[in-house]
């Protein structure tokens, strides 16, 4: 019993590359060629499916901009495809992707201005520290955004991000020295 999650972790990577690995391949190439759309329409197919991969992947192209045309007005069909970033990132980050977790932070914060729901994911994502999670946590925390201001925790948070990752020891030094 103190193996299933993992067990059922590999099932689940085993299960998903069979069928769906040549889709994705062919989504990627697609992208990869400037056919943006395309990717997206296989991307969805998969994401619906359940593949976690493909859930990022759409997400990440309709935070990019790419849409499939559509017979919605404009404003609908920048409506749907906000709600699919946010619907998609979560999906994928449910499944454990924890860079997902990030990108839907980053998403709820710059674009859609829900900061609590943004600080739920980075904390999601520095619960497995992650350095981007800690320092956006750290930022935060400095600045009193979507909770109250806390110097103190800012630091403490700007630390950990400095120890997990060599390569966020210049964003954590300067914001320490701005503290």
């Amino acid at each position: 019993a103190e193996y299933m999650g993992t067990a059922v972790a590999l099932f689940k990577t085993v299960a998903e590359r069979g069928v769906t690995n040549g889709v994705i391949a062919e989504a990627y190439a697609a992208h990869k060629d400037g056919r943006s759309a395309v990717a997206l329409i296989r991307y969805k197919y998969l994401a619906a499916l359940g593949v976690e991969v493909a859930q990022a992947n759409a997400a990440f192209l309709l935070a990019a901009g790419v849409r499939i045309d559509s017979a919605r007005s404009a404003a609908a069909t920048e409506a749907a495809a906000e709600a699919d970033v946010v619907r998609l990132y979560a999906l994928s980050a449910a499944q454990g992707n924890t860079e997902s977790h990030i990108r839907l932070g980053d998403h709820l914060y710059d674009k859609l201005h829900r900061y609590g729901d943004a600080l739920a994911q980075y904390r999601a994502a520095a619960d497995r520290a992650h350095p981007q999670a800690l320092w956006n946590l750290g930022y935060m925390h400095q600045f009193g955004i979507g909770l109250p201001q806390d110097l103190h925790l800012a630091k403490r948070y700007f630390d950990q991000a400095w120890a997990t990752a060599p390569d966020a020891a210049t964003p954590a030094a300067l914001s320490l020295a701005l503290l």
